[in-house]
């Protein structure tokens, strides 16, 4: 069975230059489609990304209700505009089994809301070449689960790409 990616919206607070969904082979594989038309049982897991899946929130939200309290969900995000009430709606949401934390500049581990993430369920994302620069950094995030990748290798031959309408 195969997993699928569901891209809330390509747009992000970021502007990253080197963001996977701005290289031509990867867009070629999106597929748009209406919440509505996706069949959501015919995938083992969905991955939310974006873009920023959290500029979108109630594209977001209404994703999240639409694919039910049963299917394994991880979200990709960078973390910057997570807020309290995100928190609380997140709480006992136990099919959310992953945040991944893009990290991409030393200035933006500062201004995450690290606490409002559920416990054990944050894993982090850093660039490998950059992975040293931000645990010199900040020690601490050696204390988490750390997932690197390599720039400009984005292909998931496992995935479907739908972007949500």
């Amino acid at each position: 069975m195969r997993d699928l990616r569901l891209i809330i919206d390509l747009k992000c607070n970021l502007h990253c230059s080197y963001c996977c969904n701005e290289l031509a082979e990867v867009r070629e594989k999106f597929v748009s489609k209406n919440l509505q038309d996706i069949d959501f049982d015919a995938y083992a897991r969905i991955s939310i990304s974006g873009g920023e899946p959290f500029a979108h929130k109630e594209k977001l939200y209404r994703a999240l209700a639409a694919i039910g309290p049963d299917k394994p969900v991880y979200i990709y995000t960078n973390g910057l505009l997570y807020t309290f009430d995100d928190a609380l709606k997140f709480y006992g949401m136990d099919n959310v089994r992953c945040f991944n934390l893009g990290l991409h500049s030393i200035g933006q581990v500062k201004r995450i809301p690290w606490h409002l993430f559920p416990s054990g369920r944050l894993r982090l994302h850093i660039e490998d070449i950059r992975l040293d620069a931000f645990t010199e950094h900040y020690p601490w995030l050696q204390l988490y689960i750390i997932k690197t990748w390599t720039r400009n290798q984005c292909a998931m031959p496992n995935e479907d790409w739908t972007v949500m309408l």
